[in-house]
């Protein structure tokens, strides 16, 4: 089967070509949305994207908002 193909086995393929790393910042989107977010709450360094989000966060109890961050890998530990 091998025999048949038309490129050889050196030759580059799309998971073998390494580029550059970007030169814009990474997208920030609403830890409970997934909408682009605007915004980072300073006491519990979640990420959300209106106000309406924002009272959402500020009522969640501190055990939710660290799985939040774990599910983002954010190591941020909440008072």
């Amino acid at each position: 089967m091998e025999r048949t193909l038309p490129w050889k086995p050196e030759d580059p393929t799309y998971s073998s070509l390494d580029g550059p790393p970007s030169f814009k910042p990474a997208k920030k989107y609403s830890d409970l949305s997934g909408l682009p977010a605007s915004y980072t709450d300073p006491h519990t360094k979640i990420r959300y994207a209106n106000t309406d989000e924002f009272s959402r966060i500020r009522m969640l109890p501190s055990d939710i908002v660290t799985g939040y961050l774990a599910l983002r890998r954010a190591n941020t530990p909440v008072p």
